[in-house]
């Protein structure tokens, strides 16, 4: 009888199918993007990395790419840099979005002065016939907090929050939706999404607070958008911000949450579960060629994500693409080489074998790891249902697949014991976990790990998990294996 549980290997071919989006020089931080019908315009800001070459005041010029399917970008010259020396928005400009109306481009972008050291915020547009060419409204700002509902006097708290603006067409008019803070003292007592509507995209009337929570000191990057009937609110938020934020998830320390409402006016309120990701940076959507995609950015702009919703649950998918891509079968007939802790130890009281093309693995008073397939280093996706007894196991990928350690392994584990699924790094000799998410462990689990460019991705069951950004990996190929961790894991290569 055919095994129930069964291990495959999928490898992409495609590198552009993997693609995120890397600026030919500086590095991308937050960004967002809107569809011109035809093309997607992707607006960025910019910072400088290792190695950067462009002269100085550069990264302070909003990016510009264009695509035409979401996997490939056109680099475009900056297309909004920082205002006059002494003027309301002198610096570089900070995150808003942008809003294609009657063949027009209006961009939203949050202003910043030296003349204050930065500390009184306010949103600014500016205007494009191309998206390309961007001229500023002479009669900026367009949006400062109202005193009636927000915090308007820098004396407060020695600052004016007031950015991150982002837009909806709702009706006849639009909503926008911004950082900012309500009335009160402390963090967490002002933590706010604000709100307002213009019929003319220049013209604003602000509205009382769609969001507020004491579960955190912040939330930035607010994007809201309709789904099945429902309105739901996407914020960014961590730890770092100054409190310990209150995740559903305990373990989470930066991420991705959500909140839902039957209303674009709100309140929204966050669901049980409010975890969309675990990671920290920019999330913004937008509609291409009739469905919602997302796009993270941090130091590179990711590749896009299917968004999904029903009633209170949002979760991300691999685009449709993606999973049309070319497989390449393993070989199943070789022997699973062992890989063990370190160099030192081959002392383990377990292994791994091949019984017609079923890997079954067993280490009962450790981990340990086989290695069983090669795959490029820098883009390759990996996907495999797994039956685990035991404290746990998973995925193993070596950045040198001729070694015989762990030492350098990336581990895509599922704690059996603990309920949950973690990527992390054996560099060193030192366990570093990237990020963790509390799961529902089952036999049968479809992992799914795919990596390109600076990025991992990792779906259970075919939702995003975990999106994690650091190097790539070295060489021209990894190695692929699984790990037991004081039990068993079993495997079918298909």
């Amino acid at each position: 009888m055919k095994a129930l549980f069964c291990l495959f290997l999928s490898l992409f071919l495609s590198a552009a199918v993997f693609a995120d989006f890397r600026p030919s020089d500086l590095l991308v931080w937050d960004g967002w993007t809107v569809s011109d019908g035809t093309r997607a315009h992707l607006y960025y800001l910019r910072y400088r990395g290792p190695g950067s070459v462009s002269p100085a005041g550069t990264e302070d010029i909003l990016g510009h790419a264009v695509s035409e399917d979401l996997f490939r970008w056109t680099e475009l010259s900056g297309c909004l840099a920082p205002g006059e020396k002494g003027t309301a928005d002198d610096m570089q400009p900070w995150t808003g979005c942008t809003v294609l109306k009657d063949g027009k481009y209006y961009l939203f972008y949050t202003m910043r002065s030296s003349l204050d050291g930065a500390t009184k915020q306010k949103i600014g547009l500016a205007l494009s016939e191309d998206g390309q060419n961007f001229k500023r409204y002479p009669d900026n700002p367009v949006i400062v907090p109202d005193g009636r509902w927000y915090i308007d006097d820098y004396s407060v708290c020695r600052s004016i929050d007031c950015r991150d603006l982002t837009v909806v067409k709702y009706k006849d008019f639009y909503i926008g939706y911004f950082v900012t803070r309500k009335k009160g003292t402390g963090a967490v007592k002002t933590n706010c999404i604000g709100c307002a509507k213009s019929a003319d995209l220049v013209h604003w009337e602000q509205l009382p607070p769609v969001f507020s929570s004491e579960r955190y000191s912040c939330t930035e990057c607010p994007d809201v958008f309709e789904q099945n009937g429902k309105w739901y609110l996407t914020m960014a938020t961590a730890n770092a911000y100054g409190s310990i934020a209150e995740f559903s998830d305990k373990n989470i320390i930066k991420g991705e949450i959500y909140a839902v409402s039957d209303s674009p006016f709100g309140p929204f309120r966050e669901p049980r579960k409010n975890v969309l990701l675990g990671d920290g940076g920019c999330f913004r959507t937008f509609v291409f060629r009739g469905q919602r995609y997302g796009i993270f950015c941090a130091a590179t702009a990711s590749r896009p994500f299917l968004v999904k919703a029903k009633g209170s649950d949002l979760w991300l998918e691999a685009p449709e693409e993606l999973r049309k891509t070319e497989t390449i079968r393993p070989e199943t007939k070789s022997p699973a080489r062992p890989l063990y802790p370190h160099p030192a130890w081959k002392f383990a009281d377990g292994g791994f074998v091949n019984e017609n093309g079923v890997f079954r693995g067993v280490s009962p008073s450790g981990y340990l790891a086989c290695q069983i397939f090669g795959v490029p280093a820098e883009e390759f996706a990996v996907s495999c249902r797994l039956k685990i007894k035991g404290a746990g196991g998973g995925l193993v990928i070596r950045p040198r697949p001729e070694s015989d350690t762990s030492i350098e392994d990336t581990c895509i584990y599922i704690d059996k014991k603990n309920s949950t699924l973690q990527i992390s790094s054996m560099a060193d000799m030192a366990h570093n976990v990237w990020n963790t998410r509390s799961i529902s462990v089952k036999d049968n689990m479809i992992l799914t790990a795919v990596h390109y460019e600076d990025k991992f991705d990792v779906y259970l069951d075919g939702k995003l998990m975990l999106h994690a950004t650091w190097g790539l990996l070295p060489g021209k190929e990894a190695g692929i294996g699984l790990m037991a961790d004081r039990g068993r894991i079993e495997g079918e290569f298909l």
